[in-house]
């Protein structure tokens, strides 16, 4: 499934209903491991994520609350189509009705990379002390425009983001019970 095109608008309950699809085919057909169902996206699909993670219990949530303390890290490998660029990504929390509230984010600038090359991000989101709600969920969003960051995109630049068996892509959040 695949969603973010450009002009493609806000996500709908029909799409979020395409999600629900997907994840029923998955354990239909895969051995997916429905206690561990989650998902992320980037822009239009960061949104799905958040609007679909509050339909669809199948996508789970920690039934304890829980205190993210310190220092949230980002992993993962990106490809460019330009040498330079700017990623922001944000930490939500997201409640029940796929309502998301901001926990951490930060901006990552990159120059000169090699356009077609994936190289790796390893990026540290602000420090934060924050309480998630019980039945609340962390979602990762990434996204390129940030109006509070200064944008470092070329015209027409696409990133897109990979996570090869050799060095897997990971979020890395700092929980503890409360």
């Amino acid at each position: 499934m695949r969603y973010g095109s450009p002009g493609a608008g806000a996500p709908t309950p029909r799409r979020t209903a395409d999600v629900s699809a997907v994840i029923g085919w998955a354990l239909a057909h895969t051995p997916a491991d429905e206690d561990k169902i989650g998902m992320a996206g980037v822009s239009y699909g960061a949104g799905l994520s958040l609007l679909a993670s509050g339909h669809d219990k199948r996508i789970k949530a920690d039934p304890r609350q829980r205190r993210v303390r310190s220092t949230a890290i980002l992993h993962t490998r990106v490809t460019s189509t330009k040498e330079s660029g700017t990623l922001v990504a944000y930490l939500y929390d997201v409640g029940p009705l796929g309502l998301g509230k901001l926990v951490s984010n930060a901006p990552y600038t990159f120059h000169g990379q090699e356009p077609g090359r994936p190289f790796p991000v390893d990026l540290e989101l602000n420090s934060t002390a924050y309480e998630v709600p019980a039945g609340h969920r962390l979602a990762l969003v990434v996204d390129t425009v940030d109006p509070l960051y200064i944008e470092h995109n070329p015209s027409g630049a696409q990133l897109t983001f990979s996570s090869p068996a050799a060095d897997p892509s990971f979020v890395s959040v700092p929980l503890r019970n409360k």
